[in-house]
């Protein structure tokens, strides 16, 4: 079954209810994100670093980058890093800004990402802060 245009707060939800039992697959959620970790794993093999090396900023926290997160995570976490550690160095700006610990709006996928810093809705802080050297904007315009 192929899924898609759910919204993240059912997306998700029917993706983990279905996938035990459902060959099932949801392209904003898997497909983008398997797009996005074959481009990245192709310039780490040209500059011969790890993922696990990278720190990634990304604007918009919706089913794509979460999903383009998750399994940046899991390669990370294939490299011998904690799960914890892997989404340390993940940082998603929704549209209320940086996701951190004290908003008290976050959906559990969101939650994962929440850093305990300030919070801040300017993009070139949060990278000029975290130093980043990766960043994605996967989001529609509405």
């Amino acid at each position: 079954m192929h899924f898609e245009d759910f919204g993240n707060q059912h997306a998700f939800k029917l993706l983990s209810k279905y996938i035990k039992n459902t060959c099932c697959f949801n392209d904003d959620i898997q497909g983008t994100a398997s797009v996005a970790l074959a481009g990245i794993l192709g310039s780490l093999r040209i500059t011969k670093n790890k993922i696990s090396d990278h720190t990634f900023v990304f604007l918009g926290a919706g089913e794509a980058n979460l999903g383009i997160a998750e399994l940046i995570c899991l390669k990370m976490v294939k490299e011998g890093v904690s799960l914890e550690d892997a989404r340390s160095k993940i940082y998603m700006l929704d549209s209320r800004g940086l996701i951190v610990k004290s908003r008290e709006d976050l959906s559990e996928h969101k939650l994962h990402f929440a850093k305990d810093m300030p919070g801040t809705k300017n993009l070139v802080e949060v990278v000029k802060t975290v130093k980043t050297n990766c960043s994605y904007r996967c989001c529609c315009p509405t």
